[in-house]
């Protein structure tokens, strides 16, 4: 059983005779300062995902450009320059991904106005999207060790 205390600001008081928890319910916002909100985490997210796209670009052309025969002296800067490619590559390919597949699915969700599937979207992505967040912070590390190790490697030849 629920029952609803109406306080004199308006804001409603839920509660459960058996529990001593307790939720405060505020005042929903109107539909437009909602879409606003989304259309705004979107744009964050979609700065996000071109930063991983260029660090995956930056990747791959350290990979084409690279030459092996510097690192023939060298066998550990080999293994540093080579473990933290594959690193790169992969945190900036997937990033990218779960970055895409997000902003499509707010994208769609936005363009039909529906703020409860917006809601739960936001809420089910939410994992996928901070793991993403994470590669791209794992993946500038990487990328300045990546060129460290290689800039040594071609110093020492």
């Amino acid at each position: 059983r629920r029952k609803h205390v109406f306080l004199p600001n308006d804001i409603h008081l839920k509660y459960r005779l058996l529990t001593p928890t307790a939720r405060i319910r505020m005042p929903a916002k109107p539909k437009k300062a909602r879409l606003e909100l989304f259309s705004n985490k979107v744009e964050q997210q979609n700065t996000l995902m071109l930063v991983a796209t260029l660090i995956f670009g930056c990747s791959i052309l350290s990979f084409v450009e690279s030459d092996e025969q510097l690192f023939k002296l060298q066998p550990v800067l080999a293994y540093v320059f080579g473990i933290t490619l594959v690193l790169v590559f992969c945190f900036s390919a997937i990033s990218t991904f779960i970055f895409m597949g997000t902003s499509f699915m707010f994208y769609r969700w936005m363009s039909r106005e529906n703020i409860d599937a917006l809601e739960c979207v936001l809420a089910e992505t939410m994992q996928h999207r901070r793991c993403a967040r994470w590669m791209v912070m794992l993946s500038f590390p990487m990328l300045f060790l990546n060129l460290m190790a290689y800039g040594h490697a071609k110093w020492n030849a």
